[in-house]
């Protein structure tokens, strides 16, 4: 995401693993007309779901735009010991 972008907060960012589990994101609020999360997005992943590997989705909007767009990414998720 570009500076200035806000994250959709009726499609918050998800990463969707194999065999169907979802590690969805939260933060801890949204604008006053509840359509963008404010603050950092975060998620708690227990220590024995890792390493994972699966497609983080974002719903984000530009800044200078009216409309949000759909990112996706694959990322790999490890412990901090393996690091």
């Amino acid at each position: 995401m570009e500076p200035g972008a806000q994250l959709n907060a009726l499609l918050p960012p998800v990463i969707e693993l194999d065999g169907g589990r979802r590690i969805a994101f939260q933060a801890m609020g949204v604008t006053a007309d509840s359509a963008y999360l404010t603050g950092p997005a975060t998620a708690m992943v227990a220590r024995a779901g890792l390493p994972a590997e699966g497609v983080l989705r974002t719903s984000y909007c530009r800044a200078s735009e009216l409309l949000c767009r759909t990112g996706r990414r694959v990322v790999r998720l490890g412990s901090m010991a393996q690091q």
